[in-house]
């Protein structure tokens, strides 16, 4: 997997208030959002970008695009994204929720085959602090440094920051690969990503113990070179006392994990609040 960090963005579903929100926060960051896509809003400059009907359009009067953020309603995702491929832009983030699997599905055979990259469903972005910024964080949470936090979950990342904050340490790179149960982009797609990046010297993986599979598993054992701290909470484990929850969640986990991975290279933490301690 290769992800251009530059370039020219567009953002396709421009139009609630809360996508509004996010799009002038990214301008106000330095982010290259060039157009917007929203055919009731067709000729109008919203946060000075011009809304176009379609991407074709856009591309005809901006120039080359890099990337498009899409934040279209979740049955509309699949076109607006399909639009995209189809106008050569190949690189995509779907901040959307809950698409449909089939459309999914669909959607990531035709990126293999256009050679498109997608983060997402779900996903949070892409955040270098101070440099690059295509996400819904609030970016003043994060400071340069050399860990790269890789999660599933756009929140947590916050937790993890502020843990490496109180020991003096930053970030290379935050990403949030989505929430969805079929995702563009992997785990392990990621972790060969920061393997190869000179501005990571160590990362820290927050996610759902089951999304941690066997592909994942394998480059962490035979080709991973940089030191890997892992949260991983497991959501599908249940038991009717809360307080066994609370107890006995991470001791489950870590089990599991010694028993996959290779224990010499890995840290295992507790709790988010713990990884800046244990990456000191």
């Amino acid at each position: 997997m290769n992800w251009q960090m530059s370039g020219r963005i567009l953002v396709q579903g421009l139009g609630e208030t809360e996508v509004l929100a996010q799009v002038t926060r990214m301008k106000a960051y330095g982010t290259p959002i060039v157009a917007g896509i929203n055919p009731i809003w067709e000729g109008k400059l919203v946060n000075e970008i011009p809304i176009y009907a379609l991407v074709e359009e856009a591309i005809a009067q901006v120039g080359e695009i890099q990337t498009s953020l899409i934040f279209a309603h979740p049955y509309a995702v699949l076109d607006a994204a399909l639009e995209a491929i189809a106008a050569g832009i190949r690189q995509l983030i779907v901040f959307s929720q809950e698409i449909p699997p089939l459309d999914v599905v669909r959607l990531l055979k035709i990126a293999r085959d256009t050679q498109t990259v997608i983060l997402g469903p779900g996903s949070g972005g892409i955040l270098i602090p101070e440099k690059f910024y295509l996400g819904i964080w609030e970016p003043q949470f994060y400071q340069p440094g050399n860990i790269a936090i890789l999660s599933d979950s756009s929140k947590m990342t916050y937790e993890v920051a502020l843990s490496l904050h109180r020991v003096n340490l930053g970030e290379s790179i935050v990403t949030s690969i989505g929430t969805d149960p079929i995702l563009g982009t992997s785990f392990r797609d990621w972790l060969e990503f920061l393997n190869n990046n000179p501005e990571t010297s160590a990362i820290a993986l927050v996610t759902r113990s089951e999304r941690i599979d066997s592909s994942t598993i394998d480059y962490i054992n035979s080709n991973l070179n940089k030191p890997l701290i892992v949260y991983a909470y497991n959501r599908r484990k249940h038991w009717k006392n809360a307080p066994y929850i609370l107890s006995n969640q991470f001791s489950y986990v870590k089990n599991t994990l010694k028993d996959i991975l290779n224990e010499s290279d890995l840290l295992l933490a507790t709790r988010p609040s713990e990884i800046g301690e244990l990456l000191q």
